[in-house]
């Protein structure tokens, strides 16, 4: 036997990671390790019995519930499938991600796409774009077979871009679809919920007086919340997070803390 905690307040030092595993199978489905906030919020409602002149004579507690919410510093593929309730597809190959390039004339007069158009034989790349500056976009031609005054061709063998005639543009801007391997993706569907996962959430405490530090660990079975918000700007984005705890089955317990030292931990 390991010598016994004797802990009664004890400052909340960080959590360091928390892990989710599926319900069913409980296989690890991710792990957030960087996280800048996370928050343990219990609620509850209390009922009273009143008597004369409205005197409480008893309280019952309803409505109990626990959220653990907060921010991770870094965006978790795994999270936003749990979130949206969507796998992540492995594609192997896709024509569905659409480029934009910006197509300057070279030294003899011609435009050349980098990548190789797909699609529709003869409707690969669909419209140019001649270039007027930095921020607007002239004039807009449609692919055909053969240029003419309204229109340009493309030839996928060469990637050459033949512009109409009439023009002598510098530079041409497209929206095209090249061939891409090996995506990931994630499909937000309107016929997917958030998913529901155990949680394990590991941290560490501090006791004041010794000044030791100790394990805890935060177990809870829990309904991803649906909502968040992936913002950019001064700041690397972050990835907002919350899972509100529900009951397993014939289980009354909202969450469970676990507090140890890994001297204990038996070899």
């Amino acid at each position: 036997m390991g010598t016994p905690i004797t802990l009664d307040a004890f400052a909340l030092k960080d959590v360091f990671k928390i892990s989710a595993f599926s319900t069913v199978g409980n296989y690890l489905r991710w792990v957030l390790m960087d996280n800048n906030t996370v928050t343990l919020t219990n609620s509850g409602n209390t009922v009273w019995a009143t008597g004369t002149d409205d005197a409480k004579l008893a309280g019952f507690d309803t409505d109990a519930a626990c959220v653990l919410a907060g921010e991770s510093g870094l965006i978790s593929l795994g999270l936003v499938s749990s979130q949206t309730g969507s796998d992540i597809e492995q594609i192997a190959t896709t024509t569905d991600i659409v480029v934009r390039e910006v197509i300057k004339v070279d030294n003899a007069g011609k435009f050349f796409t980098e990548y190789t158009g797909k699609g529709t034989v003869g409707n690969e790349i669909k419209y140019i774009y001649v270039k007027e500056n930095k921020f607007e976009i002239g004039e807009r031609y449609s692919q055909d077979a053969t240029a003419g005054t309204t229109a340009f061709a493309y030839d996928p063998s060469t990637k050459e871009i033949t512009v109409p005639t009439g023009i002598t543009p510098t530079e041409v801007v497209i929206y095209y679809t090249p061939e891409i391997t090996d995506v990931l993706r994630i499909t937000n569907s309107i016929d997917n919920g958030s998913e529901t996962v155990d949680l394990v959430v590991d941290g560490l405490v501090r006791e004041i007086c010794s000044q030791k530090d100790y394990k805890a660990q935060i177990r809870l079975r829990a309904k991803v919340d649906p909502n968040f918000a992936l913002a950019t700007g001064k700041e690397a984005g972050k990835h907002p997070f919350a899972f509100e705890s529900i009951l397993g089955c014939e289980d009354s317990n909202l969450w469970v803390l676990d507090v140890y030292d890994v001297v204990n931990i038996v070899a």
